[in-house]
């Protein structure tokens, strides 16, 4: 059986809509090692932590701050797409050197995330 539109996530490596590269285990357990120590900022700093008490510990202290310095991104990344609009930037063109859709640029410009609707204009109920 082939494949494709079949997903088998421990070899599964990336892709992108349906351009699917499939790899064996150890070059997906590499990637993920990559992606979990060597990419990963506080990667040195929790390895460093011999005890796994205070490794776990150290690692749900990290897992709380996640969605504080996840809205501080989204304000920094917002700010960046309001400089780059100031600079007579459309959104299509940030969208394009983004990699993102037009419509999501407009939407971290306007400050929504996909969890937030647009506020009611008057008359709408």
């Amino acid at each position: 059986m082939p494949l494709i539109g079949r997903r088998r996530p421990s070899t599964y490596c990336s892709g992108r809509g349906l351009q699917l590269e499939w790899c064996a285990p150890e070059v997906v357990e590499e990637r993920r090692y990559a992606r979990l120590v060597v990419d990963n900022p506080y990667g040195s700093r929790i390895n460093a932590i011999s005890d796994p008490v205070q490794r776990a510990v150290e690692i749900g202290k990290l897992l709380n701050d996640l969605p504080h310095v996840a809205a501080d991104l989204r304000e920094l990344r917002q700010a960046a797409v309001l400089e780059l609009r100031e600079a007579g930037w459309s959104y299509g063109r940030i969208a394009a050197a983004l990699g993102l859709h037009r419509n999501r640029v407009q939407h971290i410009a306007e400050g929504r995330t996909g969890k937030t609707k647009p506020p009611k204009s008057e008359g709408e109920g």
